[in-house]
């Protein structure tokens, strides 16, 4: 099993339980509400409530608007999607950003062979592959790739500060410094993804740039912090690489449990891992990463829940680092 269950709501927070008490004697239909935490430190809900809304009330807590993480492009991002664009960022994150040394000036427009097409927001990399439901292989190579590209010191580098105790010191021509695994978060919904990942990096030591770094992953799968998004709970770090895993949302398989949805007792904890997704966007404090098969916004939705979770799916793959509407 990937995690134990809670039966009914039994595994629901306090302030979930109060949430859900106010939206059922203020409307005439009662409904749940998802909490979340934003980056900068506030509560924020999210749910089906038709008296509901994406941010706490405001007799019923504070939510605090401004993220001292998120930098402005993928604030925006994240603030559409989840926060009804209540949530802004302060202007001093603005500074921290990756530079993608072979890229136009403003960090625009994708260059042969590059995967990565900003030095800050959301990416979204469309990966192919079928018959999916808990691990990708095709993704895990994906996500490879995309580290051997961040750890390139000759394409990509952090300027700005970023990452635990970095001050952000370049050196004398301006550069930011070059990454290091510490910079980056592998997430997934799913274990055997996440243990997949562990594998493909560690194997890929060899053909990773810098002699030091592939040192690094060797050590390990405590080298590479992977793991599903409960771990990365109030953790950061300038690059999130989220991998999906699953192929589609099949009628076949809706059952997958994932590892943060054990309380899930309907067969969508699937659903609840795209959905939840918005925390591990917000981890990132530069740029966020969804390696993900195009498939998952064009399946049909079986209930209520996986029509919320395509939603997602679509808006993230419409948006794609330009702003999500």
């Amino acid at each position: 099993p990937t995690e134990g269950t809670h039966p009914g709501q039994s595994g629901k927070s306090i302030l979930e339980y109060l949430l859900l008490c106010s939206s059922s004697s203020s409307t005439s239909s009662s409904s749940s509400s998802t909490t979340t935490t934003t980056s900068s430190g506030s509560t924020s809900t999210s749910g089906s409530a038709s008296g509901g809304g994406a941010v706490v009330p405001p007799d019923m807590g504070i939510f605090l608007p401004v993220s001292y993480r998120l930098h402005p492009e993928l604030c925006d991002v994240v603030s559409a999607l989840v926060y009804d664009g209540e949530l802004r960022a302060h202007p001093s994150n603005a500074r921290r950003t990756l530079q993608l040394l072979d890229n136009s000036d403003d960090n625009k427009g994708k260059s042969a062979g590059r995967l990565l097409d900003r030095g800050a927001g959301l990416v979204v990399v469309p990966v192919a592959h079928s018959g999916n439901t808990q691990a990708s292989s095709e993704e895990a190579a994906a996500v490879v790739d995309i580290v051997r590209e961040l750890l390139d010191p000759s394409r990509t580098r952090l300027a700005g500060g970023g990452g635990d105790g970095d001050n952000g010191d370049g050196d004398e021509s301006g550069l930011g410094r070059a990454l290091t695994m510490d910079d980056i978060l592998f997430v997934s919904p799913f274990n055997l993804q996440v243990q997949r990942l562990s594998a493909a990096l560690r194997n890929a030591a060899e053909t990773i740039p810098s002699r030091k770094v592939a040192k690094h992953v060797s050590a390990g799968t405590g080298a590479a912090r992977v793991g599903t998004v409960d771990r990365f709970q109030g953790q950061e770090a300038p690059v999130v690489i989220v991998s999906l895993a699953r192929s589609s949302f099949g009628q076949a398989d809706d059952g997958a449990a994932t590892a943060e949805d054990g309380n899930d007792n309907e067969g969508n904890g699937v659903d609840n891992g795209v959905r939840r997704l918005n925390v591990a966007l917000s981890r990132a404090q530069c740029l966020a990463i969804v390696v993900m098969s195009p498939q998952l916004s064009a399946a049909s939705a079986a209930s209520l829940e996986q029509m919320r979770a395509l939603s997602f799916a679509c808006r993230l793959l419409e948006g794609n680092g330009d702003g999500v509407e």
